[in-house]
């Protein structure tokens, strides 16, 4: 069995700090995941969540990203959540959580309305 956890550092980019997530985020994963949150959180600023790579996750880890919404929104700062997988998308949809985590699709583009004679 192969360890896929990163243990990645949060790292500054682009006025933005970079957390990167591993393939399995499951309760084994969840203190790595804390750990990275809390380092990108003590950084201040947006935070980008690279989930690109998520194959798993469970409910501990999408508490993890939803605690951390909910502070850096509190703060007057964002998170993104870049490359959300389908199994990230399909865990947070079952939960409730896409609004919290900012992954609810954009409304669809509305046509211009018909002009209106008089």
């Amino acid at each position: 069995m192969t360890d896929d956890r990163t243990d990645t550092p949060a790292r500054a980019t682009s006025g933005r700090v970079i957390v990167t997530c591993d393939e399995v985020l499951d309760l084994t994963a969840a203190e790595s995941l804390r750990g990275r949150l809390l380092e990108a959180l003590a950084r201040g600023g947006d935070v980008e969540v690279q989930a690109g790579a998520v194959r798993q996750i469970d409910t501990a880890n999408l508490q993890l990203l939803c605690a951390a919404a909910r502070e850096l929104r509190a703060r007057g700062s964002g998170i993104l959540i870049t490359a959300p997988t389908a199994p990230l998308l399909a865990a947070a949809r079952r939960l409730g959580l896409t609004a919290v985590l900012g992954l609810e699709a954009p409304p669809a583009a509305q046509p211009p309305p018909a002009p209106t004679s008089f």
